[in-house]
């Protein structure tokens, strides 16, 4: 059984600054300023983004200066060189931030609400700070690095790997063997357990799941493509948490992040949002709340379907092979149009809608400029 502790409900210091946080889908945004500009921008929330990265676009629209070096950026499938800015400041709601150096690059294929995202940022963002990411307020809090509002809570070191914060655990697969390793603690990664290509190949990790199903994979840099498995784990165990029926992706990646042997994987937000955490970076602690989503069902996809989002449209990005949406029928670039008569605004939505297996849904989508209609039937396939 596991106990929801009502920290709140103490007497504690105030925050410095409360930052909301943007759910969409299985990913969160924040809201900043850059510079001297008055506009908001949108930022993926990611406690694994070592460096801040800032679009193509926003680099142009705030001017940001960029230094006459280049630098290599890894990425999940690779690395890439890409131009700097040192120095810019970010503007949080009731807090500044100085210092901050983006690497400007594309990131066009990451969306918030059908408008391109306008930067990537953690470390930056949490490492002066004793930050409460607070799960079930959808707010970030920052807390001054000396605060004593946490010190009656146990905490648990974290390693850090170049900056970046990682955590102990183990899982068990279907075959019923359990491995252990070393995993970063990734609030950007929209999945529950990713286990790296070299922790995988030296473990015959592959062979130990009865079912499993390939995917593409583009990284965050748009320039580097790879493969993962995605299968079922029968247990999942972080500190003294454990998890049960959940997915795993297993990376088959060559090069850059997701086939390093410095690292063996990634915990991402699908367990990471079941706990308000609490990172200190000067202590190398955390300390984990249990919330009210600790309980909820994983996040299974249930179609083998990949969509994304452009202004209002919903078009499908790929197909997973012997997926329900393959048998459906339904290709890739298909635009979705409805589902079962209603139209959705994002792919959230639409992924919602069908995350049902209870169900069969008719779908309208148009291909090459003609109406199709195709029926849909959501099944647990890995």
């Amino acid at each position: 059984m596991v106990v929801m502790i009502c920290f709140f409900c103490k007497a504690q210091e105030q925050p410095i600054a409360i930052v909301p946080l943007l759910q969409q889908g299985v990913h969160t945004f924040i809201k900043v300023k850059i510079n001297n500009s008055d506009k908001s921008y949108v930022f993926l929330f990611d406690t694994r983004a070592g460096s801040s990265v800032a679009s193509l676009s926003l680099a142009d629209e705030t001017k940001l200066i960029k230094s006459s070096e280049e630098v290599v950026l890894e990425t999940a499938g690779g690395v890439s060189t890409v131009p700097i800015s040192h120095d810019n400041m970010l503007h949080l709601e009731g807090l500044d931030i100085n210092n901050i150096n983006f690497y400007i690059d594309d990131i066009s294929h990451i969306t918030f609400q059908g408008e391109k995202l306008d930067g990537v940022i953690g470390y930056e963002l949490l490492k002066d700070y004793v930050t409460l990411l607070n799960y079930e307020k959808n707010q970030l809090e920052f807390y001054p690095s000396n605060t004593k509002a946490f010190d009656t809570y146990n905490s648990v070191p974290f390693t850090l790997v170049e900056d970046l914060p990682t955590v102990s655990l183990s899982f068990t697969t279907t075959s019923g063997k359990t491995f252990a390793g070393n995993f970063y603690f990734d609030s950007g990664a929209g999945f529950s357990l990713s286990v790296n290509s070299s922790f995988a190949e030296k473990h015959n990790l592959l062979n130990e799941f009865d079912k499993k199903t390939k995917i593409p994979v583009m990284d965050a840099s748009m320039s580097n493509s790879f493969e993962n498995y995605m299968a079922t784990l029968n247990q999942l165990t972080l500190l003294n948490y454990s998890f049960n029926d959940l997915p795993i992706s297993v990376s088959m990646a060559k090069s850059g992040a997701s086939s390093s042997e410095k690292i063996d994987g990634i915990l991402g937000i699908d367990i990471i949002k079941r706990f308000n955490v609490v990172l200190d970076y000067k202590k190398t602690s955390l300390i984990l709340f249990p919330n009210s989503h600790y309980s909820n069902p994983f996040n299974f996809n249930l179609t083998g379907l990949s969509l994304k989002q452009n202004k209002n449209e919903i078009t499908v990005n790929y197909v997973t092979e012997n997926s329900p949406a393959s048998i459906a029928g339904f290709q890739k670039n298909d635009i979705i149009i409805g589902i079962d008569g209603m139209t959705c605004e994002n792919t959230s939505d639409a992924r919602k809608i069908l995350n049902d297996s209870n169900k069969t849904f008719t779908v309208e989508i148009k291909r090459r400029d003609k109406k199709e209609t195709l029926s849909l039937k959501p099944k647990r396939y890995y």
